[in-house]
């Protein structure tokens, strides 16, 4: 098993060993985080309703003390990771509650993929979508958009490594263009996309 620096391994022998029970675990909120940590996670249950205490969360095979629990929820802090998607569960009294949905959650680094080119690179605002070309092998999930300067678009895959998106209105001249998922920076870029004037297409002066 890989480790990353400031992993907290379980206090016990192993977290598969408590992993048995018909308890579900239903849903993690956000479903992903950085791999250094810090992360405030809502898992939901059908745990005890009433139970506040001897609360975990089972990320991968580290396990960490649940902050708060109430309702069926357990809140818990991602410890860091290596970059990848692990299985995730609450755990109440030493008891999992295993899912038949198979609830994970997604590390990833910063910039664990690159934006490399944009067509077309100039546009007037408003005048249709423009393909953003990653270097990704899978096609990316979550809550997608493209970054244009310091304003961000809902953005649609096409295929595994391209995005359309609109670019907003803003000011003429060139600005940055990033993408993001589910509210993380996920694509390191150096492209740029450039605002043009409407008279430099009709040739109006």
């Amino acid at each position: 098993e890989d480790w990353a620096p400031g992993d907290q391994r379980p206090s016990f022998e192993s977290i598969s060993a408590f992993m048995s029970n018909s308890w579900q675990t239903v849903s993690v909120e956000p479903s992903k985080g950085h791999a250094s940590g810090g992360q405030l996670v809502t898992l939901a249950t059908f745990a005890d309703q009433n139970a506040r205490s001897g609360g975990m969360c089972a990320i991968g095979t580290i396990a960490t003390i649940a902050k708060e629990q109430s309702q069926g929820q357990f809140k818990c802090v991602s410890p860091a990771h290596v970059s990848r998607r692990v299985p995730i569960a609450a755990v109440l009294h030493m008891q999992a509650f295993e899912s038949e949905q198979a609830v994970s959650y997604w590390y990833i680094e910063q910039f664990n993929i690159a934006a490399v080119a944009i067509f077309p690179e100039a546009s007037v605002a408003g005048s249709g979508p423009v393909s953003v070309l990653t270097s990704a092998a899978d096609p990316l999930d979550g809550a997608l958009a493209c970054i244009f300067g310091s304003l961000h678009v809902a953005a649609s895959t096409i295929g595994a490594s391209v995005l359309a998106c609109e670019p907003p209105e803003h000011a003429l001249g060139f600005v940055w263009v990033g993408i993001l998922s589910d509210g993380f920076l996920v694509a390191q870029s150096n492209i740029h996309f450039q605002y043009i004037d409407p008279a430099r297409v009709t040739g109006v002066n």
